[in-house]
């Protein structure tokens, strides 16, 4: 598959060449050898440019082992550099700063300050997407004095404008870029000045955006010129892919000052030429720019069309986008996001005006179809897989045959409203209600609602009541008369971090009345009755965590970040030194959980069980167990942590921490043979946490339901208390056993809580989530 990277990068690409032409007659006087290996290269530069990475990374990579092999240290060099790059244009910034490392520290010896000075750019490069700003300027300032003894004024222009991009000050950004203008144009004409005046054109974009207006005026003239120029060089003939980019920052240009007919004229272009280039990126990225276009201009059919073709570009490349750009935003919320909702957001506003019953249930079901892709990709972006749904064992609950007292809530948060779509278990028809509220509204109301709840300070109420006017109250009669017992909630978003069963409908909260699971999506795994059998638990335990996994945490967390039942990653305060017996005493006393005692001793008075308990908690204990396939319920009550990603997550053992993914992950021990064939009804984390602030930290625990042989997930969205812990436990599985659902028995366990007046703050009982199936 052709890789590519949703992002339109010049800024170093043309230093390739720049580099290149500065050791170019050096090269010529090497070994034949040599000669041979920069041949390679350059093939390997060739799919580089085109996009293609996957294959550049090959060649770079066999270039690599042969330069080894003739221990020639200039290829050597080059090929690392070229390799790192390659890195770093594919977004695996760690990889690209392991491979320039090395290759700076083999050309460094070498007389060639011009290749010295391209990698040592490279790795400022990487630095500023790592977010480490400092040693970016170091790297880019030793690039430049290699850079200045070669005289390469195209070289060291290049550098000074990725040194701009550190300068936080627009004002001064603004100066230093007009003075490498100035410079710029006195480059000799060729592709190396048209690529570095389509770099600075954009540069001045991105700045003009967080200038005042008047101050970004001064940015138009220049601005123009320079991407006219960009735009019209003959050096760009035989170039589509960067004649579509230099396009599409002349539309951009326009669009920003709401010439929006002449942003159109340039899109069409830019597409024109992106089709010569079979650059599926730069196609999702200009049509839904058009379709943005003409949405605000009322044109929706052509709108809507334009959002279908990029929806099948993004289909055909999906696999190859990376997790976060290169400024460290996320890729899902910059370019897929934009895509299916801004779709979804037209589809809905016809659905509303279709004329036909069957009009509207057709644009609805493509509307959910559009958010689906959304929440599909963030789950994909978070454990990295493309294939995280079997659809032979799933089933998509969007026209399902369901029980008549399931409900199924799907909020879609909008620009100017929500759109709550409802479904009953008894009908295949889709309800829609438009809520009048911006987005932002939304938004602040469930991070106000998520973190007074989570740190039970402040007010909670005032968000919770206006929460449930925008997600619940438009079908509450609706509710009632059909005798929904039971809802299915499905969130958007920011709206994961909001436990729906608190929502407050004046003075009762949601879950008085409901029984509520929540859904990363629609698509969930068939039940196979013949497979769960009669419910078996493996309760796995560690209240006291002493043991060899005990030096893997603290060397990652800070003690100040220990809290109940939780880890917090706190990556700045890392360990660096041995502990002292009595550091790691108080560190032990500090992760200690003694509630854990309590529930695991409540549980095993309630359903048949295995336990493993603190020193007999290893994993390989776990592991063996696990995989005799004889436990139908796996309940785990130990410190563990869902962050930004899959790879940033993992579960204490009392030897080892288990990560998500990966050789030996709770992936991989879930989707063991045995358990295939014998089936896993409920996976509980008891005592496992998700990030604070980041929606996307609770994917994590949403994944493992969908991703593992796990019908369903039990949860927490915050730290729990130990007395709130046991006692909801003991309730929920004391409810399971009696063959109640596992959903009702959720909410007898949330609602004895509720009525237990040292208890009844939605603090202790809210955080527990069902997630995946109900029954």
């Amino acid at each position: 598959m052709k890789q590519m990277v949703f992002v339109i990068l010049i800024a170093a690409s043309w230093l390739t060449e720049a580099a290149e032409l500065a050791v170019a007659d050096s090269i010529q006087t090497s070994n034949p050898q040599s000669a041979e290996l920069q041949q390679k290269l350059s093939i390997g530069e060739a799919y580089q440019s085109d996009g293609n990475y996957l294959s550049a990374g090959r060649e770079f990579e066999t270039v690599l082992a042969q330069a080894q092999k003739n221990n020639d240290p200039l290829s050597l060099a080059m090929a690392m550099g070229a390799l790192g790059y390659n890195y770093y244009l594919s977004a695996d910034f760690k990889k690209a700063q392991s491979a320039l490392e090395n290759a700076l520290n083999v050309a460094t010896p070498l007389p060639y300050p011009a290749l010295t000075a391209l990698i040592d750019n490279y790795l400022g490069m990487v630095y500023l997407s790592l977010q480490e700003q400092e040693k970016a300027g170091s790297s880019f300032q030793n690039a430049l004095n290699h850079a200045q003894s070669t005289h390469d004024e195209a070289l060291i222009s290049g550098i000074r404008l990725n040194q701009a991009k550190l300068e936080a000050d627009p004002g001064k950004r603004m100066s230093l870029l007009l003075n490498i203008h100035a410079d710029a144009l006195k480059l000799a004409d060729g592709l190396v000045k048209t690529r570095l005046m389509s770099n600075l054109g954009e540069q001045l974009l991105d700045l003009s955006e967080s200038l005042d207006s008047a101050e970004s005026k001064q940015l138009l003239k220049p601005s123009y010129q320079i991407l006219n120029e960009a735009y019209h060089s003959k050096e760009l003939v035989n170039q589509p892919r960067l004649r579509a980019q230099s396009a599409g920052f002349l539309a951009r240009l326009y669009q920003q000052q709401n010439r929006d007919k002449d942003a159109l004229i340039y899109l069409e272009q830019a597409v024109f030429f992106a089709q010569l280039a079979n650059a599926s990126d730069l196609l999702m990225r200009f049509e839904t720019q058009r379709a943005q276009l003409l949405d605000k201009n009322r044109e929706s059919d052509a709108a809507l069309a334009a959002y279908r073709r990029a929806a099948d570009h993004h289909a055909g490349i999906r696999h190859a986008i990376p997790v976060y750009l290169h400024d460290g935003q996320s890729s899902l919320k910059v370019l897929v996001d934009p895509v299916y909702r801004g779709m979804a957001d037209i589809l809905l506003r016809q659905a509303a005006k279709a004329g036909s019953d069957k009009d509207k249930q057709a644009l609805l079901s493509e509307a959910i179809d559009a958010m689906e892709r959304i929440k599909y990709a963030e789950m994909e972006g978070f454990f990295k897989n493309s294939c995280l749904v079997d659809e032979d064992t799933s089933v998509n609950l969007k026209n399902s045959a369901l029980q008549p007292d399931i409900g199924i809530i799907y909020p879609i948060i909008l620009p100017d409203r929500v759109e709550l779509l409802f479904r009953a278990g008894d009908s295949r028809q889709i309800e829609q209600s438009s809520i009048q509220a911006d987005a932002s509204e939304v938004i602040e109301a469930a991070e106000q609602m998520g973190s007074y709840l989570r740190h039970a300070k402040g007010n909670y109420r005032p968000a919770a009541r206006q929460l449930y006017n925008w997600l619940l109250k438009a079908n509450d009669d609706r509710l009632k008369a059909k005798g929904i017992t039971t809802l299915l909630y499905v969130p958007d978003g920011p709206l994961r971090q909001v436990p729906f069963a608190a929502l407050l409908n004046d003075k009762q909260f949601a879950v008085e009345s409901y029984a509520v699971v929540t859904l990363p999506g629609l698509t969930l795994k068939k039940i196979q009755q013949d497979k769960i059998m009669d419910r078996q638990a493996l309760i796995a335990g560690l209240s006291k965590p002493d043991g060899p996994s005990l030096d893997d945490v603290i060397q990652h967390f800070s003690p100040d970040s220990f809290g109940t039942r939780s880890v917090v990653n706190d990556s700045k305060s890392q360990q660096t030194h041995a502990l002292t017996p009595e550091e790691r005493s108080a560190y032990i006393e500090k992760l200690s959980l003694p509630g854990i005692e309590k529930e695991v001793s409540a549980l095993q008075k309630t359903i048949p069980h295995t336990s493993l308990e603190n020193q007999q908690f290893t994993f390989k204990k776990f592991k063996q167990s696990l995989g005799s396939g004889d436990f139908s319920v796996i309940h785990v009550a130990s410190h563990g942590h869902f962050g930004k990603d899959a790879e940033d997550s993992f579960i204490m053992t009392y030897d080892q921490n288990i990560r998500l993914l990966g050789e030996d992950s709770f992936q991989s021990l879930l989707n063991d043979e045995n358990i295939k064939k014998s089936g896993i009804d409920l996976l509980t984390l008891s005592a496992c946490k998700t990030a604070e602030g980041d929606d996307r930290a609770l994917l994590g625990f949403s994944g493992i339901a969908i991703m593992t042989n796990a019908l369903s997930a039990l949860g927490t969205l915050w730290p729990i208390d130990d007395q709130a812990a046991a006692k909801f436990m003991g309730v929920f599985y004391g409810s399971i056993s009696q063959a109640s659902t596992k959903a009702q028995s959720l909410r007898e366990a949330q609602l004895a809580l509720l009525h237990d007046k040292t208890l009844k703050h939605p603090y202790f009982w809210a955080p527990f989530i069902l997630v995946g199936n109900w029954l």
